[in-house]
């Protein structure tokens, strides 16, 4: 589970940290000048599915897709914002589409993450409503909110819980770029909308013009952040890169927003030739280089078969062998300070220590049991995880109440990439006082996870490491002792 001590501190003292280990990249490509649109593109695709909302997270409710025609409505009386974010990740991409906003201020969301314990941070370009074609970006929190009292669902006093699930609905915006931009559209027509998220380089058009260009450099995490980005984090290796792509409505307005078209393409590595002055880009938009993307997006239909192939396996029994001898640690590495093994249980007892493999995994199913004594113990089983000097770097399968069944990626600014979506829900699906299952499921770029038989989260990765350690957590904290048994793993061809 995600770990609280210096973290809860302050946000500004762990950024930096984290983000090395997440962006971590080799060499770029030689700057040579490019016509726009040049040179390593996919095809563009659709964004989102023209019937459905598979695959999103927020406020689903809200939302609805009929014929390609995303639409939302919001009402006065509203007093919190209204998300929708799909739940893939993208790094470099040009982003097209068609609005038109009756009265509601709509903002199109990306290169977002969700960082514990549920701050939404994120670059926003506004493409409703009556200011057109500004650039923001939505702080993350600073600190971890501790409970002080138990309460069912909640974490266990002294621990940090989690806040409006799946994530804090306000945050601080800086304005980044004011553009002062005004459509001469009337609200039954619909509006071109462009976003080029190329590298450093952030651009917004609105029928055609250049709303909004930012170059995310050493002043914008002093602007957005507040602090200075040290020399060795530059380009990929500084923090928000990559993330999901979503819009949000504002609160307090009335009327209706449609967004249709909407169209991807991705890209891998992206250079310009024009670095441009801080805080915007090049004067040309035609100076750049993209290498082609290290992955194909996958469809919505081959995701949804996938998932049901998958989760199909991991309930036979065929191809599975143990992973634990049920009597000692071997096999595995820590120290046997905090880890033991007896009568088929492996226990762990606190401090921030992981019990890891002694060897790498790629595509596989892992199955096991947990449990967690009080209920408000704090756990967490790491898949494609590196070994690192304080802990471990990579997916991890929280367990401990409210983060139970959550996709978190450990010591990294990627932050939470499968929220919980309930909290009562998640904490009436767990056996607070005996043996929780848990299915782990690593596909090519597919991650699935289930808890006590229900699905807790399914997404296509496309950043995400492909092979690595597995490891078992015990967090630091008040006493606790957590359990495992009856480890069991496929490797998949």
């Amino acid at each position: 589970m995600i770990d609280s001590r210096e973290r809860t501190a302050s946000f500004r003292g762990s950024i930096f940290g984290w983000a090395a280990r997440a962006f971590y990249v080799a060499a770029v490509l030689a700057v040579v000048g490019m016509p726009l649109g040049a040179g390593g593109a996919t095809d563009f695709s659709a964004l989102f599915s023209s019937s459905s909302l598979d695959h999103c997270i927020g406020d689903l409710s809200h939302w609805s897709m009929q014929n390609g025609v995303l639409t939302a409505e919001e009402s006065s009386r509203t007093t919190e914002s209204v998300f929708l974010l799909r739940q893939e990740r993208f790094e470099n991409f040009i982003l097209k589409f068609r609005t038109r906003s009756d009265g509601a201020a709509l903002k199109v969301l990306f290169r977002a993450s969700i960082l514990p314990p549920g701050a939404l941070a994120a670059f926003g370009a506004t493409v409703g409503g009556d200011q057109w074609g500004d650039l923001t970006f939505r702080k993350p929190a600073v600190q971890f909110p501790k409970q002080t009292k138990a309460e069912p669902g909640h974490a266990a006093p002294g621990f940090p819980d989690a806040v409006g699930e799946p994530f804090v609905r306000e945050a601080d915006e800086v304005e980044l770029v004011h553009s002062g931009f005004k459509t001469k559209l009337s609200r039954e027509q619909w509006a071109d909308c462009e976003i080029d998220a190329l590298g450093d380089q952030i651009l917004v058009k609105i029928n055609g013009t250049t709303t909004a260009r930012f170059r995310v450099d050493h002043s914008f995490y002093k602007k957005a952040l507040g602090v200075d980005l040290p020399p060795e984090l530059a380009g990929k290796s500084a923090p928000f890169y990559e993330g999901m792509i979503g819009f949000q409505l504002a609160p307090n307005a009335s009327g209706k927003a449609e967004v249709k078209d909407i169209q991807i393409q991705t890209f891998g590595d992206v250079i310009w030739s024009d670095g441009g002055s801080p805080g915007q880009a090049g004067n040309g938009d035609a100076n750049w280089k993209a290498s082609a993307p290290e992955f194909q997006r996958t469809t919505d239909a081959d995701w949804a078969e996938q998932t049901h192939e998958l989760l199909g396996m991991a309930n036979q029994a065929e191809g599975f062998h143990t992973i634990f001898d049920g009597k000692s640690l071997r096999g595995w590495n820590s120290s046997a300070i905090f880890w033991s093994a007896q009568d088929g249980v492996i226990s762990g007892v606190p401090r921030n220590a992981f019990l890891v493999t002694d060897k790498k995994y790629s595509d596989f199913i892992l199955k096991g049991s947990v449990r967690l004594s009080p209920e408000g113990g704090n756990s967490g089983v790491q898949v494609r995880s590196t070994v690192i000097s304080d802990g471990m770097l990579g997916y991890q399968f929280d367990m401990g109440v409210p983060w139970w069944g959550q996709l978190y990626v450990e010591s990294s600014m990627r932050g939470i990439l499968a929220p919980v979506d309930d909290r009562m829900k998640r904490y009436h699906l767990i056996r607070t006082d005996d043996w929780n299952q848990f299915v782990i499921i690593c596909k090519g770029h597919h991650v699935i996870g289930e808890l006590n038989g229900e699905t807790t989260f399914d997404l296509v990765d496309y950043y995400g490491d492909t092979a690595g350690w597995i490891g078992l957590q015990i967090h630091a904290g008040a006493p606790m002792t957590v359990e495992f048994k009856n480890l069991e793993i496929k490797e998949l061809q």
